[in-house]
């Protein structure tokens, strides 16, 4: 389990916290909000309940999301991540994803830190944060699992980022 982390993004104060049932709204109004401008893979309302979310808040309102995928081959990704376009740029994103790391070697029994990696649209803030980009190749049981039946498949866009370990 997470505890609650309280933390100043640049102006203001931000809980990050595991998502609650009551959550799950605000995370598909982010993530659908994304998703129609064609920035991120849309997530069905009934698939968040089962994704293990984090989110940030700041004043009661949910304000970012992300989730972790723990794949068979080891490998971890962090998804849908997203920040409210009137909260950008104030650190949040960064906040939520050291805790979407933490929680990542937390998770895992030894507590060793698997490869943690993203497919995004945004590589310029996952550069900021501590990622590199390297082959999408890397990541054969993302592959086989969820990208063979996207429906973007045939045209992907994503860029593949994986932590270097540091922020």
């Amino acid at each position: 389990m997470i505890a609650t982390l309280k933390a100043r993004s640049r102006r203001e104060a931000v809980t990050i916290r595991r998502a609650q049932f009551a959550d799950r709204e605000a995370i598909h109004s982010l993530i659908q909000h994304f998703a129609r401008a064609g920035e991120m893979l849309p997530v069905p309302l009934d698939g968040i309940g089962n994704q293990g979310f984090l989110v940030a808040e700041v004043d009661g309102e949910v304000v970012a999301c992300g989730a972790l995928k723990f794949w068979e081959d080891g490998t971890v990704e962090i998804r849908s991540l997203a920040v409210a376009a009137h909260m950008a740029g104030r650190g949040i994103g960064k906040l939520l994803v050291r805790q979407l790391a933490s929680a990542c070697q937390v998770a895992l029994p030894n507590g060793v830190m698997p490869q943690l990696f993203a497919l995004t649209l945004k590589p310029a803030f996952f550069l900021k944060v501590g990622f590199d980009i390297v082959p999408r190749g890397m990541f054969a049981a993302k592959e086989r699992g969820d990208c063979v039946a996207c429906p973007f498949k045939d045209a992907c866009r994503e860029i593949a980022v994986l932590w270097r370990g540091s922020f």
